[in-house]
């Protein structure tokens, strides 16, 4: 079964809200794909910003600031698999070193 990675930039996901109608979208159009896996790559986009920019406003360290942008992909990657149920497989990959098998239609990663 042919496997397609695709990045889902944290501002498709949420450009200053969440945006349900992108998700619908995206999931009607993957599990349309017949014969297909999928890889979904997710990044942090104005969730992990906006955090980051209050945390920088109160000291926080560098290093406390990249944990922050980490679980802000993290949060928007836990959505995506949401949105997909039992289609996507149980864990998020947040090692790309430590990519799992999947049976599951989808994989996420964040």
């Amino acid at each position: 079964m042919e496997t397609t990675i695709l990045s889902v930039g944290g501002s498709l996901i949420a450009p200053g809200g969440i945006d349900t109608a992108f998700l619908q979208r995206l999931k009607t159009t993957i599990l349309g794909q017949k014969g297909r896996k999928f890889v979904l790559v997710c990044g942090g986009g104005a969730t992990a910003r906006n955090y980051q920019q209050a945390g920088r406003a109160l000291g926080v360290t560098q290093e406390g600031l990249d944990w922050v942008g980490i679980y802000g992909t993290r949060l928007n990657a836990m959505l995506v698999k949401g949105v997909f149920g039992k289609k996507a497989h149980k864990e998020i990959v947040t090692n790309p070193e430590q990519t799992p098998q999947f049976r599951e239609k989808i994989l996420v990663a964040g």
